[in-house]
């Protein structure tokens, strides 16, 4: 529709229904529908006509004309059907980026209101084609109610997965991205899409979304793919480290701490965090896991960490060995083997390591060497604070605190 039609129709629409007859009544009706947003009061008028103008008298004399009239004003009002004459005015537009601009705000309350946003999800070829134009498709990722409406629905999902410019325009849309980011699917589908991750990360928007939901979380942290992309990003981490919920998913996750545990610089931003040491110790196995490939990376030349301390005990002054490192801030490393005494040791001899706390760290005996004294193998790991205690008189710790230089 033209501007100049549009502005016709608006004209005729306009006119005082007080002075027109019934039957031009009905055809006005008729022609609100073809072009809703001429004049939309019209439907608001003309029921204030039919109230006027049909009293129990006139009912009676001509019910045919009232029932006609009547119906009609009722399909012109509600949401569901301004929206749907509103959608197919915009279907048939020659121009819908002129459509769009000239009626964003129309389009925006669709969008915003939950029943028509569900019957737009549901409208494939009108859905379809408003999410083919950038206009519209921005407008949709920035309303949460019509984002939810359409990620819902296997249909609308569809064609919203072969929209135009989707990794272009969504991730800088918070609200598009809150509801993608609440959907373990679809965040599998963003890191399975070529050039979308990167567009996500390329977001802050996107990345603050994306670390904001544990069911996200969940899912990244559970692919190689996105785990990698995620700690080369210092904006990522930036959010993940300012948020428990992210660190606690990442702390459980072998991916994830298998990538951590190899890069000196992400070691440094977790070694003091408190919430990183709690994630860490509450996952103790996935700790546990990497404390080798940990020391290799921290002890690497040119990594920028220095072993600050290191001593061993053995037997009954194994208890004091955690104390020996006092205050001092950094990951402990500890090397249990057998100390070389005389008599027969128990079978179950062996050095136990508790976290900071009292949460178990690591326990056991290499009881093929005696009294080692350098870190050839990693038996377990924490932090400062972190204490010692021995089975019996045959049991050797030799240990290292490491922080950065």
């Amino acid at each position: 529709m033209t501007p100049e039609q549009k502005t016709a129709i608006a004209a005729k629409l306009g006119a005082d229904l007080t002075a027109i007859a019934s039957d031009r009544l009905i055809e006005l009706a008729l022609l609100h529908r073809a072009a809703p947003t001429a004049q939309p009061d019209f439907p608001t008028r003309l029921q204030a006509e039919i109230a006027r103008r049909f009293t129990a008298d006139a009912i009676a004399q001509d019910d045919v004309t009232y029932s006609t009239l009547q119906h009609l004003a009722d399909t012109l009002t509600g949401v569901i059907p301004l929206a749907h004459r509103l959608l197919h005015e915009m279907a048939a537009a020659v121009n819908r980026d002129i459509w769009f601009t000239d009626n964003a705000a129309a389009f925006k309350d669709v969008l915003n209101n939950a029943d028509t946003a569900k019957w737009l999800a549901g409208q494939t070829d009108v859905l379809e084609k408003a999410l083919n134009n950038r206009l519209a498709l921005t407008m949709i990722a920035e309303s949460e109610t019509a984002a939810t409406a359409i990620l819902s629905q296997a249909d609308a999902v569809t064609l919203w997965k072969n929209a135009p410019g989707l990794w272009e325009i969504w991730p800088k849309a918070a609200a598009g991205m809150n509801v993608l980011a609440k959907s373990g699917e679809l965040v599998q589908y963003l890191i399975d899409t070529a050039g979308a991750l990167p567009a996500a990360m390329a977001s802050a928007t996107a990345v603050k979304a994306l670390v904001a939901s544990t069911t996200a979380m969940r899912v990244i942290a559970a692919s190689q793919t996105a785990v990698d992309t995620f700690l080369a990003s210092t904006d990522a981490l930036n959010a993940i480290d300012a948020s428990p919920a992210a660190i606690s998913i990442l702390g459980g996750s072998a991916i994830a701490m298998g990538q951590i545990a190899a890069s000196s610089a992400i070691l440094k931003r977790i070694y003091n965090h408190g919430e990183w040491r709690k994630a860490l110790i509450e996952n103790n196995a996935v700790f546990q896991a990497v404390r080798e490939t940990i020391y290799k990376t921290i002890s690497a030349s040119g990594a920028g960490w220095a072993k600050k301390y290191s001593q061993y005990y053995s037997g009954e002054s194994l208890k004091n060995l955690g104390a020996y490192f006092g205050a001092n801030v950094g990951f402990l490393l500890a090397r249990f083997s057998r100390y070389n005494v005389g008599g027969t040791m128990p079978a179950d001899s062996k050095t136990t390591m508790t976290h900071p706390g009292g949460a178990l760290a690591a326990e056991g005996q290499d009881n093929s060497v005696t009294n080692r004294n350098i870190m050839d193998k990693v038996d377990g790991i924490s932090f400062n604070g972190a204490t010692f205690k021995n089975s019996d008189t045959y049991n050797f710790c030799y240990a290292e605190l490491w922080a950065p230089a």
